[in-house]
């Protein structure tokens, strides 16, 4: 490296040729490698470490220490995918192929099923070369990158801020700040940073949003946006992918985008504000989705029992009649098929999901992304309004009495069925809940021919969130609550 320019410093981190080849090279051909514009070199195990960084790949090939190889793979592979080589374990015959494959199976599943590992046997070198050559590594680490996080409640691994290496390679110093998410895993953060220029000044661009969730999740997401995103959400309403830093390793991935800043359409909702934003969000935001239909007969939306069982004696305490097993054959054998119109949906669309920039809707987080009844993201963005999160300015919240009246209102089947009012007749702040919610119903009333439809999408909806992790004790007794909420209306559909 000496004689380079910052510059060429941080190119040559974008520049990957080496295979790495651990174990006995008999008789391997290095022109297919060549060829491809690879460079070659056997390493011993305790090398591996030190040449990870330019390397775009390496191999693990069985030799006549089938123990020593074996314990190679299985110690080395996890940091070469996180330093984004490709791995490939090499074997010579059938025998050594099972055999590896049931080991690995057992031991290592996460390894064996990697989109970025392969197990081949006797295979010719030009195979293997072309493997290597049709793998992208992305940038390697700059290890003398500065990643504060002190100020992120969230803390970074040390693999997580490896991979951060990887998709920031090109700045020296980054700040990540972690941000509230949705109900997966994934961990969320604003990311600001300056870029290594050759200015005197370093170069400080937008902000990015960051989001580390598991690899698989992130090869998901990423397809969603190539399949149902960037050609049906307009261009000025969504996040846009930063592809070259949305990096893969071992266990995690990266999903790295322009960040959003605005409002929380949940923050304006319970302001009462939220009306024109919520007309925004169905009839230009997701209109391309919603014209995506086709009309099919049954029951609209599902809900797992046995994660509400973790939390059933409480449920029980609040006056539950029966138990979620019990509910599900009731609308099995009850509860009558509708007909309702299929469609792309957002799957997951809470109030924390959509950002209001100047009373337009600008949508998030497009993990769950798939094809489901279009009424389910109605039901979705009124649960969260109504049950998930009521954070009042001041920080401020409805007393348990207060929400419970709230809620045993809007959601008692006879309240679903009549026209809806102007007005509930509560407190202040339940009146401007009620009018973000009175907007939902009324775009969801226009894609459905019965109210019973609309009525049972929601209590599968609240049935979905009582099954989900609580994030404190007032949360549980909500995700506890909502249970006998759904029970009633869907014993109530059942009698029609």
């Amino acid at each position: 490296m000496n004689g380079l320019c910052p510059q060429d410093k941080m190119n040559e981190r974008f520049i990957r040729k080496k295979i790495l080849w651990i174990g006995p090279a008999v008789n391997i051909s290095l022109e297919p490698f060549i060829e491809r514009n690879l460079d070659f070199e056997r390493v011993n195990l305790n090398g591996i470490k030190n040449a990870l960084s330019s390397a775009r790949g390496i191999v693990f090939n069985h030799g006549n220490k089938p123990k020593q190889y074996l314990e190679g793979i299985q110690n080395f592979s996890p940091i070469a995918l996180d330093y984004g080589l490709f791995v490939i374990a090499h074997v010579p015959n059938n025998f050594y192929f099972q055999l590896t494959r049931d080991i690995l199976d057992e031991k290592f599943p996460s390894l064996i099923n990697h989109q970025h590992f392969s197990l081949l046997w006797d295979e010719k070198p030009s195979k293997i070369a072309e493997i290597f050559a049709r793998h992208e590594p992305m940038s390697s680490p700059h290890v003398e990158l500065n990643i504060n996080d002190s100020s992120s409640k969230i803390k970074l691994t040390k693999n997580e801020k490896l991979l951060l290496k990887r998709a920031f390679s090109d700045f020296c110093l980054i700040t990540v700040r972690n941000l509230s998410g949705g109900r997966t895993e994934a961990k969320i953060f604003e990311v600001n940073g300056q870029i290594v220029g050759l200015a005197p000044k370093p170069l400080i661009p937008l902000p990015f949003f960051l989001k580390i969730e598991s690899v698989e999740n992130q090869k998901k997401e990423i397809m969603n946006y190539e399949k149902y995103v960037n050609n049906f959400i307009p261009f000025n309403l969504r996040p846009h992918l930063d592809l070259k830093r949305c990096i893969s390793g071992f266990e995690k991935g990266l999903i790295v985008g322009d960040y959003i800043d605005a409002d929380l359409l949940l923050d304006l909702a319970q302001k009462g504000r939220a009306k024109k934003e919520i007309n925004h969000l169905f009839d230009i935001t997701l209109n391309c989705w919603r014209r995506q239909t086709t009309q099919t007969k049954g029951k609209p939306g599902n809900f797992s029992s046995k994660k509400i069982l973790q939390r059933f004696k409480k449920i029980i305490k609040l006056g539950a009649m029966i138990t979620p097993k019990e509910l599900k054959s009731l609308i099995q054998i009850k509860v009558k098929d509708f007909n309702y119109t299929n469609t792309l949906i957002h799957r997951d669309l809470h109030g924390k999901n959509i950002m209001v920039r100047s009373e337009e809707a600008v949508l998030i987080d497009f993990a769950s992304v798939d094809w489901g009844p279009i009424n389910e993201d109605c039901a979705a963005l009124e649960v969260s309004i109504s049950v998930e999160r009521i954070n009042l300015p001041g920080g401020k919240n409805l007393s348990k009495t207060d929400w419970k009246k709230f809620v045993l209102k809007i959601y008692s089947p006879e309240f679903l069925m009549v026209q809806m009012p102007t007005t509930l007749g509560l407190g202040d702040t339940e009146e401007k809940l009620w009018q973000s919610i009175k907007k939902v119903r009324e775009i969801a009333f226009t894609q459905t021919s019965t109210k019973e439809e609309y009525s049972f999408t929601l209590a599968m909806r609240l049935l979905s969130i009582s099954g989900t992790v609580a994030s404190s004790d007032r949360d549980d007794f909500r995700k506890s609550f909502i249970y006998l909420l759904a029970e009633k209306i869907i014993i109530h559909l059942a009698t029609l």
